[in-house]
């Protein structure tokens, strides 16, 4: 699943799913809290992209950050009254795709 990215930190990884074609990912709160920019690896890319914090919701424990460019594959999200008597904001467990 190539809309799937990690956030790369000193103290571990964490995952984010691309969910626009131009690099907006949803990832969690706890994941970006206190900082302004994170640093992402995306699979295919050699490199790790700076990703901006554009919002963060510690209720919920969401957050969504920005990566440049465009084109990126994105997960296909469905809708919410398809799903019945779950309250769930865990994402994938995080891979090993940091590029350190």
């Amino acid at each position: 699943m190539l809309a799937l990215v990690v956030d790369c930190f000193a103290d571990g990884t964490h995952s984010g799913l691309i969910v626009r074609k131009d690099g907006y990912i949803a990832t969690n709160h706890h994941v970006v809290e206190g900082a302004r920019e994170v640093s992402v690896a995306v699979p295919g890319k050699t490199v790790e992209l700076r990703a901006i914090v554009q919002l963060d919701d510690l209720l919920h424990d969401l957050a969504l950050i920005n990566i440049e460019g465009l084109d990126y594959e994105t997960l296909d999200v469905a809708s919410s009254t398809s799903v019945v008597s779950q309250k769930n904001s865990a994402f994938l467990g995080p891979l090993k795709l940091c590029l350190k």
